[in-house]
């Protein structure tokens, strides 16, 4: 959206929100539960500079309703949340096919097989005292 400052138009998106920092940059106010980021952008639409602002400030700031900013900062906050766990789930998602892989290595060279059954046959021990001997083994390695 565009808002008039001056003689310059800005534009801005919402960022999300942050009870980090407590002070309206617009009015000055005080020890606020959070604050709005509100990004303004530059000529093309990139990301520019960073303002935090109470709700009724980002507002007034960007020219919208303040029921507008706040939809807008919950649709925020929601999709950084979304993006956090889609990318903590990537993350095990990778540690996991590292230990899978470090699993059939480590049974490949001890029992000449990667497959954890006919490992755990050869070893003649049961296959949760096999996965244990290889945790631990790949966590003393880690």
């Amino acid at each position: 959206m565009k808002t008039q400052e001056g003689n310059a138009m800005k534009v801005f998106r919402v960022g999300g929100t942050t009870d980090q920092i407590t002070t309206c940059e617009l009015c000055g106010l005080e020890e606020l539960k959070g604050t709005v980021q509100m990004i303004e952008l530059d000529a093309d639409g990139n990301d520019s500079l960073d303002h935090y602002y109470g709700s009724s400030c980002a507002a007034k700031a960007a020219g919208w309703t303040q029921k507008a900013v706040n939809m807008a900062a919950r649709a925020a906050d929601k999709a950084k949340k979304e993006a956090a766990e889609a990318a903590r789930r990537e993350a095990e998602w990778v540690e996991w096919k590292a230990r899978e892989k470090a699993k059939s290595w480590w049974l490949t060279e001890n029992y000449g097989t990667a497959d954890l059954d006919e490992a755990a046959k050869i070893a003649r021990i049961s296959i949760v005292r096999l996965s244990c001997a290889f945790q631990d083994e790949y966590e003393r390695c880690q």
